[in-house]
């Protein structure tokens, strides 16, 4: 498995702000939000230097359960659109 790219818009009340955060494989995102605010995931992406054939999935855990989000492979679909709004005191 390969490091993916996790590009993530997150919504604040009065802005938005964009950015993204490495993954390495089995590691989890550090990602923090203001209290009472979702994390908006917008996009997960293979890193451009990925070697020919690596593949990575990314998962979201919440309550004891893990659920596979996107499975990247280069060559084949290096990105995946999300549109999915995680509150970070439930799930990682």
């Amino acid at each position: 498995d390969h490091v993916p790219h996790l590009n993530r818009a997150s919504c604040v009340r009065a802005a938005m702000s964009f950015w993204g955060v490495k993954v390495a494989p089995g590691g989890v995102a550090d990602a923090t939000t203001p209290d009472g605010e979702l994390l908006h995931l917008s996009q997960a992406c293979l890193e451009p230097s990925a070697p020919s054939g690596a593949a990575a999935k990314v998962f979201v855990q919440k309550g004891g359960a893990k659920y596979a989000i996107a499975c990247l492979r280069e060559g084949g679909q290096e990105s995946c659109a999300l549109d999915l709004f995680v509150d970070l005191k439930e799930a990682k």
